[in-house]
């Protein structure tokens, strides 16, 4: 992740923002493979704002603030969400 992974960039839209690629790319590298309900698990966000986060679209600002607010402004609280996934078949 780069120094300004966090950095968000304005749009013409004040109420919309767009989270920074090497920041999504961290999400995407540490959500597991399976369901697209996981996304919504991990993160608490639905599958659609996750396609326009992985295809750097803006998103809510509130949608934006309260995800950094949940994986941690520099990404660190990433693992710690995904780690309470457990896959179905893990379960026991």
């Amino acid at each position: 992740m780069t120094h300004n992974a966090i950095q968000t960039a304005l749009h013409e839209a004040p109420a919309m923002l767009t989270i920074d690629p090497d920041l999504v790319a961290a999400m995407r590298q540490a959500l597991p493979p399976g369901h697209p309900s996981r996304v919504m698990q991990a993160y608490g966000i639905s599958w659609n704002t996750w396609n326009k986060l992985r295809d750097h679209q803006p998103i809510r600002r509130s949608v934006a603030k309260r995800l950094l607010e949940r994986i941690g402004m520099d990404g660190a609280l990433i693992t710690q969400h995904v780690m309470r996934i457990a896959a179905p078949d893990e379960a026991s």
